[in-house]
């Protein structure tokens, strides 16, 4: 009798050394997971348990296959019913519930050539997933009748709402939640093929995967934030692996994600002790609608290990996915993204597996189609270490989805040694009024705004008619990376973002230089258009333990927290106050508004640079940014006649700053001119 139904992410001649995993001490943790995840669906007789804050359709997927998984590791007849059970929810549930909640981004139907049809979305996408799954894995465990009615919830209430949506979406617009639909689609039609003629839904489910993966940029990265690339392409490698063992098919345009995984992997800070965590959580950086507290999952890291063979995504299931880290259970990228049933099963030791060091990643990196800048000391921070100094500069980027895009060209972020020091927003949810109100505006990042007021990153299409002009986000009025020279000694960026402003701004370029991987030279020159409006410099601080200490003297600026510090020393043009208010910083995004992870006010220190001279026309802001170890003395730095002097212990590093260019040099006879 047949184990499997398909096969669709192992072969049955593999099962057996799936199970010799479960005394496999490095399986422990991974197992164990997945048993407590399905004795307590046993327990509740439900894949929602009482202390979840999300509904259903969020753990439709993963939990249902970790149920799916122990009934086939272990053959006992309580999960065989359980899945009975589970199967037995579904087939009572009408369309209203395969649809998934009611919300303004999720609509029921969809006017598609004149007809009017029923809109299937990532709630069924999850659903449909998860059940394939079950079917296939628990296929030799049950009798014919259940298999039959699995078949038909995928062939009359899964397939009709996918393809529906996936045909509207491929021709109206390609986003993320294409990518998903199309991979739930695919994996129903691999189920449903031997029962029916499948291959024109087929193409359409393959054609919408291709148009999502074009999406992809030649250079290996993504033009979303990396909370927005691991979804989607969490739930790709379900479709590329089962197409894979079942036609041994490959999709046509898959090649383009090969190398996104090192784009993903700067964005991950390290694994850091944090406040009500009693061991270490994933910290990335926080930028354009990625939480603080987040890490890729096991089916996007298996899609790099195994399927492109990847040897970075090897080392980092090893680091990440098989040790025991903190994650913070109120968050949606971990309900929504962790499966730990095909990193159990999928897990491939044979793989080669290399850290960032050995692999040869460079520290500091730029990915120009996103504007996506990372400086780094070192990698050490990945593999559990805690000195790792961190910034990131958000150059141009996202314009992928309106919902998704932030005003916050030119905000940089810190991270060092163990510390998160100056931060962006994070994510709320999307359904509160703090994501619109205060996430995505520029008073919330760190960068220049004028009076306040929010970048403007659209423009006016006009029609053929007087009621027809659209605004559309704008490619043009992004900021663009202008200079850049890395090196082992001092490595610099230049990124100009004078055309994210309405109306565009005479000058507003950002230059940094990372020097000796110990500390940060920034130089801002903004010149306005006109004279109305104030320029204004902003910086965020992390207090969201309450345990920031932000002092201020004259035009030093020290930040203290308790693992390190950070000190700012400022060189302006024209006379500033430093103003402070409070901000907020979300640990991680959930679905519904006023969850605990959603910032309150508070849990950032704004600081405010405005000039005394509110209509001066030009500001040039020369700054250092020196993290400290706890008790470090700060170093000696002075500034006269456009020379900038750093004196550390022997060490002398000196800047001349002219209008066109800058000379860097010091005491052991390195100069470069930038």
């Amino acid at each position: 009798m047949k184990k499997l139904a398909k096969g669709l992410f192992f072969k049955e001649e593999e099962i057996e050394n799936i199970r010799d995993r479960v005394i496999n001490p490095k399986f422990t943790r991974v197992y164990k997971a997945m048993k407590l995840t399905a004795d307590k669906i046993l327990e509740h007789k439900s894949l929602v348990f009482e202390d979840d804050t999300f509904g259903y359709w969020y753990f439709a997927r993963n939990r249902a296959m970790d149920l799916a998984m122990i009934a086939l590791l272990t053959g006992e007849e309580k999960y065989i019913n359980g899945v009975k059970d589970y199967i037995d929810f579904l087939d009572k549930q009408d369309r209203n519930f395969w649809q998934g909640p009611e919300y303004p981004n999720r609509p029921r139907t969809l006017n598609y050539h004149g007809q009017t049809l029923f809109a299937g979305e990532l709630e069924t996408a999850q659903l449909t997933m998860g059940l394939v799954a079950v079917y296939d894995w628990t296929y030799g465990l049950l009798d014919e009748t259940y298999r039959q009615r699995i078949k038909n919830l995928l062939k009359h209430m899964a397939l009709p709402l996918l393809k529906n949506s996936t045909m509207f979406q491929s021709e109206k617009w390609v986003m993320n939640h294409l990518c998903v639909i199309s991979t739930a689609m695919l994996m129903s039609l691999l189920v449903l093929e031997d029962d029916m003629d499948v291959e024109e839904d087929l193409q359409l489910a393959k054609h919408g995967l291709n148009l999502w993966m074009l999406k992809i940029e030649s250079d290996g990265s993504y033009g979303e934030a990396y909370h927005y690339w691991a979804y989607p392409v969490n739930c790709l490698f379900l479709a590329i692996w089962s197409l894979k063992q079942v036609r041994n098919e490959a999709l046509e345009h898959a090649p383009w994600l090969s190398r996104t995984f090192e784009w993903a992997l700067y964005h991950q800070v390290g694994q850091y002790k944090e406040p009500d965590y009693d061991k270490k959580v994933a910290i990335a950086v926080n930028t354009y609608d990625c939480p603080m507290q987040f890490q890729m999952e096991a089916p996007e890291t298996l899609l790099f290990a195994n399927y492109y063979k990847n040897p970075l995504a090897q080392w980092y299931m090893d680091h990440y996915l098989l040790t025991d880290l903190a994650k913070p259970k109120d968050s949606l990228h971990y309900v929504w993204h962790e499966c730990n049933s095909l990193l159990f099963a999928l897990y491939d030791e044979s793989n080669l597996k290399m850290s960032p060091e050995s692999f040869g990643l460079p520290k500091c990196r730029v990915f120009h189609d996103t504007g996506s800048v990372f400086f780094r000391d070192n990698w050490s921070g990945l593999s559990g270490g805690d000195q790792d100094i961190v910034l990131q500069l958000q150059s141009g980027g996202g314009g992928r989805s309106r919902s998704h895009e932030h005003f916050d060209k030119n905000s940089f972020s810190i991270f060092a040694k163990g510390e998160y020091f100056i931060v962006d927003p994070g994510h709320s949810c999307y359904r509160g009024e703090i994501h619109d109100n205060y996430d995505r505006e520029t008073t919330s990042h760190n960068t220049i705004t004028i009076d306040n007021k929010n970048q403007n990153l659209t423009f006016a299409e006009k029609g053929m008619l007087h009621d027809e002009v659209v605004q559309h986000i704008s490619y043009n009025n992004q900021a663009q990376i202008v200079g850049k020279n890395m090196n082992e000694d001092i490595s610099y960026i230049s990124s100009d973002a004078h055309r994210s402003y309405a109306p565009y701004l005479k000058e507003f370029t950002r230059q940094i230089w990372f020097v000796d991987n110990r500390y940060f030279v920034v130089r801002d020159r903004v010149r306005k258009a006109d004279d109305e409006g104030t320029i204004i410099s902003g910086f965020n601080f992390n207090n969201r333990d309450g345990m920031l200490d932000l002092e201020i003297n004259k035009n030093e600026v020290i930040a203290r927290r308790p693992k390190a510090d950070l000190y700012m020393n400022f060189f302006v043009n024209e006379s500033i106050n430093f103003e402070e208010e409070d901000g907020r910083l979300h640990t991680a995004y959930h679905i519904y508004p006023n969850q605990k992870v959603e910032g309150k006010l508070g849990t950032v220190k704004r600081l405010n640079l405005i000039p005394k001279d509110k209509d001066i026309l030009f500001m040039e802001y020369i700054y250092v940014i020196y993290p400290l170890d706890k008790g470090e003395e700060k170093p000696k730095i002075h500034f006269e006649d456009s020379k900038l002097v750093i004196c550390e212990g022997n060490a002398i590093e000196t800047f001349t700053f002219g209008d066109d260019k800058v000379l860097y040099c010091n005491n052991k006879n390195v100069n470069y001119i930038f």
